[in-house]
């Protein structure tokens, strides 16, 4: 591809780096046909460990990126444009914003959206002191909804997102997920990008598994639903394929046709199902609701921020 006032920008693959995370990613597929049971325990056990060890700092890291993005905006540094003085946008705003809106939410908020507030509601934090059903419990959950799906989780992609940009199109340095680590640690950091890259290929497509499965059994358990088409393998094959397809094509379009297209479709798509909600739902009681919700999250901004992390009644 190519940049006005720039070099051509080669791509190649880098054998090294995307063939290790494949062979481990088809070694633990293999390993789950073989004993699903041992598979699922051990993924558990991993989980928990992490969790319980390190839930402090993945909470303590998002409140930390936040108060970031604060920083950088009001600073001289939220000044500085990406590309240099005389670069322009690519797209337009709207576009950029259904791109990053789609790119996000993604098929997570088909299930998370649904099942995250209901288990904030039936297994509140212990340190709420609210009991579990009730309406302390589901003001808790509405809260953690929008800690989880708003400022706190962009802040993430936000910092990501623009150290990678400034360290590619102002800094001139390669296109690799090490790279963004140079502005930190220096030049030296290339010498262990490669690592750095094969880690953050491995998560990458990890959460992306995560992610297609939840979307695919809840696409499959609605079509079930409104058609009585059985939710199966058969039937997560068909859907898998159908977004894996769709994948592709958007990519191969490229980010200017395929997936600007694609994105304004979705958010076209989310505005209509907002109206028809607003015009035929509890419009009264949902405004209320949120308002009440989004008062008490500002409230208890940083207790919450920490909350979600906690043991719960289940645990």
């Amino acid at each position: 591809m190519e940049r006005k006032n720039e070099k051509t920008v080669h791509l190649s693959l880098r054998k090294w780096v995307f063939f290790p995370p494949w062979f481990l990613l088809i070694a633990l597929v293999i390993v789950s046909l073989i004993n699903e049971e041992q598979f699922l325990n051990g993924m558990n056990l991993a989980q928990g460990i992490i969790l319980d060890n390190f839930g402090w700092m993945f909470n303590l890291t998002t409140l930390i990126r936040l108060v970031t993005v604060v920083f950088v905006w009001n600073s001289p540094l939220g000044k500085v444009r990406i590309g240099g003085r005389n670069a322009k946008p690519m797209m337009g705003f709207a576009d950029l914003s259904w791109i990053t809106l789609c790119t996000t939410v993604a098929a997570g908020i088909l299930f998370w959206g649904c099942a995250e507030p209901m288990y904030h509601m039936y297994a509140p934090a212990v340190s709420e002191g609210v009991e579990a059903g009730s309406a302390g419990a589901a003001l808790f959950a509405m809260k953690a909804m929008f800690l989880e799906w708003t400022w706190s989780p962009y802040s993430i992609y936000t910092v990501a997102t623009v150290l990678f940009a400034f360290v590619f199109y102002n800094m001139r340095q390669s296109f690799s997920v090490g790279s963004a680590f140079i502005p930190v640690f220096g030049e030296k950091v290339k010498n262990y990008s490669g690592m750095i890259d094969i880690v953050c290929l491995f998560a990458l497509v990890l959460g992306m598994a995560a992610s297609l499965g939840t979307g695919t059994l809840t696409m499959a358990g609605g079509i079930e639903k409104v058609f009585g088409i059985g939710s199966g393998p058969v039937s997560w094959g068909v859907i898998i394929v159908a977004i894996v397809v769709t994948f592709i094509v958007s990519s191969i379009s490229g980010v200017m046709k395929g997936i600007r297209r694609l994105s304004s479709l979705n958010g076209q798509v989310y505005l209509l199902l907002l109206i028809f909600l607003l015009v035929f739902g509890p419009t009264a009681y949902m405004l209320n609701f949120a308002v009440e919700s989004f008062g008490a999250y500002l409230g208890d901004f940083f207790s919450i921020s920490l909350l979600t992390g906690a043991v719960t009644e289940d645990s």
